[in-house]
């Protein structure tokens, strides 16, 4: 089995946090050993804070990626441009926060378009996630320079890129496809803007991304690459 990277700091973690623990323990047992050595409780809880914020930053390849090239000074600003050529506005519904199976809600914009068609990226950013997850199937998450995250889902296949590495306004990430949940579905992209209201700890809800996907429609002052 193999031992992902989340998987080894969080027994690393675990096994310092015993460690200590067992060391309090024998301390207050009076083992003579112990008692030569001075570690006061603040040191313990401090160690063991510590500790666990590194492993919740480095809990994931995804958020490790975030943290490093989260622009923490220089937040951009950029229109962004859509994700699909040849869309019109008015093939656009707005669906967000529509109901759906289970209790949820919509929680992004649906672009119908011919499997197989390309998915531009709509903002220069870094990809902090490509892969797979149970409603969207084939997703990419990238954090844009202006620090939102993008998420493009459905997929059938990606474009040439890799987790961790910068794409540019207008670059080919992905092609239309219908995995995860829209398999009984015309093809289309499932398209969210996310925007982080937390760093520590990471937490972030979506917008409702139809008047900016609308604006860069009728705005047309892109030509798209293929």
């Amino acid at each position: 089995m193999e031992l992902r990277l989340k998987d080894s700091f969080f027994i690393i973690t675990v096994s310092i946090l015993l460690l200590l623990y067992l060391y309090k323990l024998l301390l207050k047992k009076n083992i003579t050993i112990f008692k030569t050595i001075k570690i006061d409780d603040h040191f313990f809880i401090f160690t063991g804070i510590i500790i666990l914020l590194i492993t919740f930053i480095l809990s994931s390849k995804s958020k490790l990626t975030l943290y490093t090239n989260y622009n923490y000074i220089n937040k951009s600003s950029q229109q962004i441009i859509s994700p699909i050529e040849n869309v019109q506005s008015e093939d656009i519904e707005d669906t967000y926060g529509a109901p759906r199976p289970n209790g949820r809600v919509h929680e992004g914009i649906d672009i119908f378009a011919p499997y197989g068609a390309p998915i531009h990226n709509v903002i220069d950013g870094t990809i902090i996630y490509k892969g797979r997850d149970n409603l969207g199937g084939n997703v990419i998450k990238i954090l844009g320079e202006d620090n939102r995250i993008y998420y493009y889902a459905h997929l059938s296949g990606y474009g040439k890129i890799e987790q961790g590495k910068d794409v540019i306004k207008n670059q080919v990430i992905g092609f239309i496809g219908k995995s995860g949940n829209a398999h009984a579905t015309p093809p289309h992209l499932h398209f969210e803007i996310m925007e982080i209201h937390w760093l520590f700890p990471l937490s972030f809800g979506t917008i409702n991304p139809y008047p900016e996907l609308i604006e860069a429609i009728d705005s047309k002052i892109v030509k798209y690459v293929n």
